[in-house]
């Protein structure tokens, strides 16, 4: 039987997956996703599995305001597809909630509660990796959190 934890969480996670759709260019794609790490190990060590590559080298940072620290990621990367600076979707009205601040802050605040209430995060790290022997991403921002619920990451990346 599947939990309201577990409907929680798949809900996040297809959350993500639209703004990552939302984002997708032709020519590259974006990556938003939070995955449950494993609870074997160090944070580093979990890490290093789901990064699944062996030869990785991967840091933490210790985060004092997991808040801000995921808004600032998410005002980065959610909104990409609205970039003056490249090709981008246009609202000239900014009639749609993702095209005025107050609309943005609020889809933000919303997902930063179900975040909150997915991981129940006692710690969180900002995350760095770095590869040489296989290619992981164009750019990057990560998050690992660990609480009651377990451990996870929060990944957000474009490729091309």
């Amino acid at each position: 039987m599947t939990s309201d934890a577990d409907v929680r969480f798949g809900e996040l996670r297809g959350y993500l997956e639209a703004f990552a759709d939302l984002n997708g260019k032709t020519n590259h794609g974006y990556t938003f996703e939070i995955d449950r790490l494993s609870p074997d190990g160090s944070i580093v060590d979990a890490i290093k599995l789901w990064v699944r590559d062996k030869a990785a080298r991967v840091t933490v940072e210790p985060v004092d305001d997991a808040g801000r620290a995921a808004k600032s990621m998410f005002e980065r990367w959610l909104f990409e597809f609205q970039d003056p600076h490249g090709p981008r979707l246009d609202d000239t009205n900014s009639d749609f909630e993702v095209s005025n601040d107050r609309g943005r802050e609020r889809i933000i605040d919303r997902l930063l509660e179900r975040i909150a209430a997915a991981t129940c995060a006692t710690s969180v790290w900002i995350v760095h990796v770095r590869t040489e022997s296989s290619f992981y991403a164009c750019a990057w921002d990560e998050l690992a959190f660990e609480g009651p619920k377990g451990r996870f990451i929060l990944h957000l990346s474009v490729s091309d």
